[in-house]
């Protein structure tokens, strides 16, 4: 008997959830048909677009989107003070730095079909939430110019796009900006090309908690000297706007070294990378031993 109240209790759980999920959808059509889509670039045109310019980028993704939504994400605690600086991003434009905004808006059909459904889903819940914090009039530019391999059905451009973000940091003095064992660049030619290489690493986890000193250490290299690159989740796109206030030029790449090693790699699904951490494949996998001196030698400061 317990056995068959246990099946009843599944079967309708489930039929809830899916009666739940097609409501969400229906939502999201009747959305999409009232409210119009933000203007969002190619990744070609926006990687163009900062190699002709010298601006700062932030970026908005999925992550951004659910804090904003007054969500949790996995490697950042919710704050009113992140959520405020995020609108700030959104829609208080300022010289010099573009906001980069998702290129699915108008459509998923360019996705390979597990991150055709991510987006349908993410999108069925958020849409409203990313509408509602936009300018209707504003230039966007695309967030995955950084994320430009492995959700695309059509890859083929990828190698060139890649070849085209090494120039926007070619012959400069670099100041990364990332989590502890993210390692960008390590082991691969990302970030050849550059003059030097210095590293900031904030924490791994809630890396918004060490704004202030984060920002206190970046300010110690002339903007005139040091181009900064970063990669620290929502702490990133907050901190490239306030950053190119500073008249610094600042890239919030994200997760570019992990795209650019799953390109190398030839895979089509998210897999581990040696000696990296990577959060949408299980962590960090390695040996931390294993990470070179060379990577040692450009740390200038560690925030736990």
């Amino acid at each position: 008997m317990k056995k068959f109240l246990v099946n009843i209790w599944n079967w309708t759980y489930d039929r809830s959830v899916e009666l739940r999920d097609k409501l969400q959808l229906l939502y999201d059509f009747c959305y999409r048909k009232t409210h119009r889509a933000p203007k969002v670039a190619s990744i070609r045109e926006t990687i163009q677009y900062i190699l002709d310019t010298g601006c700062s980028i932030s970026r908005f993704g999925d992550a951004e989107m659910k804090i904003l939504h007054g969500d949790h994400i996995g490697y950042q605690a919710n704050s009113a003070e992140l959520c405020e600086k995020l609108i700030d991003v959104l829609n208080k434009p300022i010289p010099q730095h573009i906001t980069c905004l998702i290129d699915a808006f108008e459509g998923v059909e360019k996705y390979d079909a597990h991150h055709k459904k991510f987006w349908k889903w993410h999108l069925s819940y958020y849409r409203s939430t990313w509408y509602k914090y936009l300018l209707k009039d504003r230039q966007y530019y695309n967030t995955h110019m950084s994320r430009c391999y492995l959700m695309y059905k059509d890859k083929s451009h990828a190698g060139e796009y890649f070849d085209m973000l090494k120039k926007i940091w070619e012959g400069k003095n670099i100041l990364l900006v990332e989590g502890q064992k993210s390692c960008l660049g390590v082991g691969n030619d990302l970030f050849a090309g550059c003059k030097q290489i210095k590293r900031v690493l904030g924490p791994q986890v809630s890396a918004f908690s060490k704004y202030d000193d984060i920002m206190k250490e970046v300010l110690r290299y002339p903007a005139d000297e040091w181009q900064v690159i970063l990669a620290l989740g929502p702490t990133a796109t907050v901190l490239a706007y306030d950053l190119a206030k500073r008249d610094y030029q600042a890239i919030d790449i994200g997760n570019v070294d992990t795209e650019y090693e799953w390109y190398k790699m030839g895979t089509l699904t998210k897999v581990p990378i040696p000696n990296k951490y990577v959060h949408e494949a299980g962590g960090y996998s390695g040996d931390e031993s294993s990470v070179n001196e060379e990577y040692q030698s450009q740390i200038v400061k560690v925030f736990e």
